[in-house]
């Protein structure tokens, strides 16, 4: 077995309990911008989902985590059994992989 799969599956990643400072592979380093764009899609997360706690008044978002061995991961915030929600999640991935032909196609 591959030990850094690059397919993306179920059984490709593993929770963590500490979230890592960045999901990004090492060799992409703290100025890429996959690094930056990173950056910018977790602070939006941290501002939407205390928006949406705001707006509930009572619910809290819960945080898990997980990561790739080949690098990537992602964060899954989420909030049960609110004033207003009764499920939100607000989610963030970071992956590396080869896209199927079909979905590039399909992307472009």
């Amino acid at each position: 077995t591959d030990p850094n799969p690059t397919n993306i599956g179920w059984d490709s990643h593993k929770a963590v309990d500490d979230v890592p400072e960045t999901l990004t592979r090492e060799l992409d380093g703290n100025e890429s911008m996959r690094r930056r764009f990173e950056v910018l899609c977790r602070e939006a997360q941290k501002q939407i989902c205390s928006e949406i706690e705001k707006i509930d008044g009572e619910g809290k978002f819960k945080q898990d985590a997980w990561v790739r061995p080949n690098g990537g991961g992602g964060l899954s915030m989420v909030m049960a059994n609110g004033k207003v929600f009764e499920k939100a999640g607000v989610n963030l991935s970071v992956v590396y992989g080869s896209m199927p032909q079909e979905a590039l196609q399909a992307a472009t």
